[in-house]
């Protein structure tokens, strides 16, 4: 099953976790981060009843945990327009992650 049909599967049932997935959804270019998180939430979803395929097609969309672990922090300050922008732009490139959205724009990747 490819990752837009495992997201649609998600929407259908896993509750807890429906509106992120549905959300990725019209996302062109879904962060493998944010992609393992909603696969991740959903194979815990008390109301999901996977199957033994449904549960491997999940686990597969987790993505292995990046070698370096980001500890350094910056701060910015925005006026309240500024961060709607940015708030925007990040919905609508990387299923609102600003942190992913920011790296993408400074370092080009």
């Amino acid at each position: 099953m490819d990752e837009s049909e495992m997201l649609r599967l998600i929407v259908v049932r896993a509750p807890s976790i429906s509106g992120e997935a549905a959300k990725a959804l019209r996302v062109s270019n879904l962060s493998p981060q944010r992609l393992s998180a909603i696969a991740m939430h959903a194979l815990r979803d008390p109301e999901a009843a996977w199957t033994t395929e449904e549960r491997a097609d999940l686990v597969a969309l987790i993505a292995p945990i990046e070698h370096e672990t980001r500890t350094e922090r910056v701060y910015l300050r925005l006026t309240p327009t500024e961060r709607a922008d940015l708030q925007e732009h990040a919905d609508a490139e990387t299923n609102g992650d600003v942190s992913e959205y920011a790296r993408r724009v400074l370092f080009h990747s």
